[in-house]
Formats: structure tokens, C-alpha cells, sequence
């Protein structure tokens, strides 16, 4: 598995750790200390992991409303991370599916 992978995958199986952004005091960002000055190259490198992040879980729940049924789609397109979309897939999976319960009415 290449990085790229790992990456998405840990969007899906695990809680990511979520990137902050630096705390802005009095105008100017801070590291966690609060009292010292984030340089500019932090302060790009800081934004660039955030934007990255960000891509990788769109990226990832793009791919899980891609590859499950238009039924199941329509259940998860509404929650807020890959990694909720996935619970919910696993469980469809794992018990009765949703698609059974419509058409295999006990």
C-alpha cells in the first residue's frame, strides 16, 4: 500500500488526526505556546497539511458514495466524515442489508 493509500484508508478505519491551524494572537500566528511567532514556512507547511487533509477525506468519501448502492448512497451522503460512512457500510454489510429488507420482506 502506498502513502496516498494509508492516508485514506486511515480516514475510513481510524479517527485522523485533524490538523489545526495556528491560534492567531493579536494579529499574528502563534504556535502552541502561544508566545511564539509561527514563521512563514510553518505557517505555509500548517496550511498545506490542513489542505491535504481536507482532500483526503472528500477523496474518501467520494469513493464510498461511488461504490455503494444508490440505496446505501442515499442513507450516507448526508453524514459528515468518511469514517461514519463507513460504520454505517460495514454494519449494511455485516447484518441484514438494507437492499434485503426491501426486497425479502419476512
Amino acid at each position: 500500500m502506498d502513502h496516498d493509500t494509508k492516508g485514506l484508508w486511515r480516514h475510513i478505519e481510524d479517527i485522523p488526526l485533524v490538523p489545526k491551524p495556528y491560534a492567531v494572537v493579536n494579529g499574528e500566528y502563534c504556535i502552541s505556546n502561544l508566545k511564539t511567532h509561527a514563521t512563514e514556512e510553518q505557517i505555509e507547511t500548517k496550511g498545506s497539511k490542513i489542505a491535504d487533509f481536507k482532500k483526503r477525506e472528500y477523496l474518501a468519501q467520494h469513493i464510498i458514495l461511488l461504490t455503494t448502492s444508490i440505496h446505501l448512497g442515499a442513507r450516507i451522503k448526508d453524514l459528515n466524515s468518511a469514517e461514519e460512512m463507513w460504520k454505517v457500510v460495514k454494519a449494511d454489510a455485516t447484518y441484514t442489508s438494507w437492499m434485503q429488507k426491501i426486497n425479502c420482506p419476512a
